[in-house]
């Protein structure tokens, strides 16, 4: 066993098991033959370790990391980002400026917010949506859906058929067409 006092150092070691602790760099270190943990405060570094599973959690970078022989499981806060990935599949989720990304390895989810609009895309279907002086607007890749109101004007549209609705002076008139294949 060893004290010291003028590095602030406490050490205590036996034959089988270690655990060593230090106030000077803040560190406290404890190990087994079969197991190690690993406690620091400089880093403000958690680490604790096994022969067949890996757990390690650091809020330095506000970095969480956990990992096992098969699947590993990876979570990071420093630029708002959190990923989840395994040996098989990744699953991706970001936020950045008002945007959130899904990923998997077959297939994508993609949302973002800019400027009251709204998107959503997937790797086979995309749908928009936005909404500017009174428009929205809803699309898919295929079919189209327009809604506009200005001057109590009311326009719908679709890929196929065309609704126009308008009021003026207590009028109402609707027209319906269908759009014509180019």
């Amino acid at each position: 066993m060893h004290y010291s006092t003028s590095e602030h150092e406490i050490h205590r070691s036996t034959s089988e098991h270690e655990i060593h602790r230090s106030t000077s760099e803040h560190e406290i270190h404890r190990s087994t033959s079969e197991h190690e943990i690993h406690l620091s405060s400089s880093e403000h570094e958690i680490r604790r370790s096994t022969s067949e599973h890996e757990l390690r959690r650091s809020t330095s970078e506000h970095e969480i990391h956990r990992s096992t022989s098969e699947h590993e499981i990876h979570r990071s806060t420093s630029d708002n980002e959190t990923r989840f990935s395994t040996s098989d599949n990744e699953i991706h989720f970001s936020t950045s400026e008002h945007e959130i990304h899904f990923s998997t390895s077959e297939h994508e989810i993609h949302f973002s917010t800019s400027g009251r609009e709204i998107h959503f895309s997937t790797s086979d279907h995309e749908i928009h949506f936005s909404t500017s002086d009174y428009e929205i607007h809803f699309s898919t890749s295929d079919y189209e859906i327009h809604f506009s109101n200005s001057e109590q004007e009311i326009h719908c549209s679709t890929f196929e058929h065309k609704i126009h609705c308008f009021t003026s002076e207590h009028e109402m008139h609707c027209s319906t067409n269908k759009c014509k294949d180019y």
